[in-house]
């Protein structure tokens, strides 16, 4: 990739410059990569502490209710 990158015919054409933009390009795209696969699983994962079932307050014993804020 870097040889036509840099349009050069072998790898002894490769100076260390073009070595190190290589690497430098290369691990930036790698990290772009990881941040959006990161990016897809957070966004699909399930919220951990939601309560998926619902609940009425009147069924709370007193205790429960103490604990809830009940806008009537």
């Amino acid at each position: 990739m870097l040889r036509s990158l840099f349009e050069v015919k072998s790898n002894n054409e490769l100076t260390e410059a073009m070595l190190s933009l290589g690497a430098n390009v290369t691990y930036g795209v790698y990290q772009k990569m990881i941040n959006l696969i990161c990016e897809e699983v957070r966004a699909n994962q399930p919220v951990h502490g939601v309560r998926e079932k619902t609940f009425t307050v009147d069924e709370m014993d007193d205790y429960g209710k103490s604990k809830v804020d009940v806008l009537n």
